[in-house]
C-alpha cells in the first residue's frame, strides 16, 4: 500500500499543536470541574456536620428546657395545692370569725341575770338554736325583747334631700325602728334632727320554739317558776363581717 502525504510538514505541525491545545484545555476544564465538585462536596459535608451539630445543640437545649418546664410544673402544682389549702383555711377562719362575732353579739344582747343557756348549736344557714332556763316568764320575755332590739348604732347626718323611705332603703332598717331608737313619733320629727341613730339590727328573726315550766319540787306558795325554753335565731350576715 502506498501512503501519499498530501499535507505539507508545516500544516501537520499546526494541526498537532491545535490538538495539544484542545486536549490541554479539556484537561484544564476537567480539572476545574473535579476541583469544583470537590469543593461543593466539601461544603455540603461541612454544612451537614454543622447542621447536625446545631440539631444536637437544639436537642440539648430542648431537653434542658423540658427539665425546667417539669420543675416549673412541679412548682405550679405545689402552688395550686397551697392555694387550695389556703382557700380551705380562709373558709374555716371565715366561719370561725362568723361564729365568734355571733357569740359576741349573743353575749352582748343577753341580760346579765336570770338567764342560763344550756346548749347552743349552729347550722350552715346562718341560724343558731339555743336551749336554756329562765328564772321566770318575765326574764324570758326580757330576753326576747333584748334579742329583737339588739343592735349596733351608726350615726347619720341628715341631708336636705333625705326622706325616711330613702334612709330605710339604704340602711336596711324599718321606719318604726328609726322612730324608736331616735325617740321621735313621725318622719317630720326625725328629719328635723341634725344627726340620727341608724340601728344595725343583729338578728333577722328570733323565734321561741318551745316553753315549759320546770317540774322541780317547789313550794305551793311560790309564784315564779323556772322556764325551760328553746330559741331559733337567724342573724344578719352583714353584721358578721
Amino acid at each position: 500500500m502506498i501512503h501519499i502525504n498530501l499535507l505539507p510538514g508545516a500544516a501537520k505541525r499546526k494541526i498537532r499543536q491545535e490538538l495539544i491545545k484542545l486536549l490541554s484545555a479539556a484537561f484544564t476544564i476537567f480539572g476545574f470541574t473535579v476541583a469544583g465538585l470537590a469543593v461543593i462536596i466539601s461544603l455540603v459535608y461541612s454544612q451537614k456536620l454543622s447542621t447536625a451539630s446545631q440539631i444536637r445543640k437544639l436537642d440539648e437545649q430542648i431537653a434542658g428546657e423540658e427539665g425546667k418546664i417539669a420543675a416549673y410544673q412541679e412548682v405550679i402544682n405545689e402552688t395550686s395545692l397551697l392555694r387550695d389549702k389556703l382557700v380551705v383555711i380562709n373558709d374555716i377562719l371565715s366561719k370561725y370569725n362568723h361564729w365568734a362575732n355571733f357569740l359576741s353579739m349573743l353575749a352582748e344582747a343577753t341580760p346579765a341575770e336570770g338567764i342560763k343557756f344550756i346548749t347552743i348549736s349552729a347550722s350552715d344557714t346562718l341560724t343558731m338554736n339555743i336551749s336554756g332556763i329562765a328564772d321566770s316568764a318575765e326574764k324570758l320575755a326580757a330576753l326576747l325583747q333584748s334579742f329583737e332590739l339588739a343592735h349596733r348604732e351608726v350615726l347619720y347626718e341628715i341631708q336636705p334631700q333625705d326622706t325616711v323611705a330613702k334612709i330605710t332603703k339604704l340602711n336596711t332598717v324599718t321606719a318604726d325602728q328609726l322612730y324608736y331608737f331616735n325617740n321621735v313619733a313621725n318622719e317630720k320629727d326625725l328629719l328635723a334632727l341634725r344627726t340620727i341613730i341608724i340601728p344595725k339590727i343583729y338578728f333577722d328573726a328570733v323565734d321561741l320554739t318551745s316553753v315549759n315550766l320546770e317540774n322541780d319540787a317547789v313550794s305551793d306558795k311560790e309564784v315564779e317558776k323556772n322556764v325551760i325554753f328553746s330559741l331559733s335565731i337567724a342573724f344578719r350576715e352583714d353584721m358578721l363581717r
